[in-house]
């Protein structure tokens, strides 16, 4: 699995992106996401409340 630094971060949900075999996924590997993807992702693991991202045409929900 390829490092990825917008995943950085100590909470479970960091570990559980950097987990996810993202290649078998709709969305594809990280290493492949569009750079507004990785900052949205990297903004939202910040964040003290829940939030969402749905990307792509299909909206594809994750985080």
């Amino acid at each position: 699995m390829e490092y990825q630094a917008f995943l950085n971060g100590d909470s479970k949900m960091s570990a559980s992106i950097r987990n996810v075999k993202w290649s078998d996924n709709a969305i594809g590997n990280t290493a492949e996401w569009p750079i507004a993807l990785k900052q949205s992702t990297g903004l939202i693991l910040d964040l003290d409340f829940p939030a969402l991202i749905c990307w792509g045409s299909g909206l594809h929900p994750f985080i």
